[in-house]
């Protein structure tokens, strides 16, 4: 079916990332429910663990809970239904708000308390980095100017198949003269 005027095929970046952009974000979406669930049924676990301490002043354990149980559900929706990108751009702004949230939580505490180790904020900076390949694996569309057909037959100033056959012809016969 021809393009109406004026609207160019819509072409997709060919980051060979799409695929595993989609696997990477299912498994965030399994890893950000496992959170959500774990804070919501064991909030007394992570009330005791000093490195939340930051955290569960900010929000309480079931706030922080239900909010990366939102994200994960969100992500997997997102996930089962890639090309809908303002899904994707929703729970993508969520997971990242939510993962920096604690990453920055984390650094904090790490630059205050000198019993605290990198891993934490360390492990948060790897969700980033998974989310940003999520994020860079979505389906960019670019508008790009759609090519004018050539014609089929010799190209102007070019000559056609009947001069390139006598021109060889021409050139096997023997020399006149």
């Amino acid at each position: 079916m021809p393009e109406p005027h004026g609207h160019y095929p819509a072409r997709r970046l060919d980051l060979p990332a799409f695929a595993s952009g989609k696997t990477t974000l299912g498994v965030l979406a399994v890893a950000f429910t496992i959170f959500g669930l774990s804070l919501l049924v064991q909030p007394h676990r992570w009330a005791s663990t000093p490195a939340y301490h930051v955290l569960l002043q900010l929000l309480s354990a079931w706030t922080w809970g239900w909010l990366f149980l939102a994200s994960g559900v969100s992500m997997g929706v997102a996930c089962w239904q890639f090309q809908r990108r303002w899904l994707l751009v929703a729970c993508l702004t969520l997971a990242f708000i939510l993962t920096n949230s604690w990453m920055l939580a984390f650094m904090l505490r790490y630059l205050t308390s000198p019993n605290t180790t990198p891993e934490t904020w360390v492990s948060w900076g790897v969700f980033d980095y998974l989310l940003t390949r999520v994020a860079l694996s979505v389906d960019f569309v670019i508008r790009v100017p759609a090519v004018p057909a050539v014609p089929p037959g010799p190209l102007p100033d070019e000559p056609g198949p009947m001069a390139i056959a006598e021109a060889r012809a021409a050139s096997r016969a023997p020399p006149e003269g």
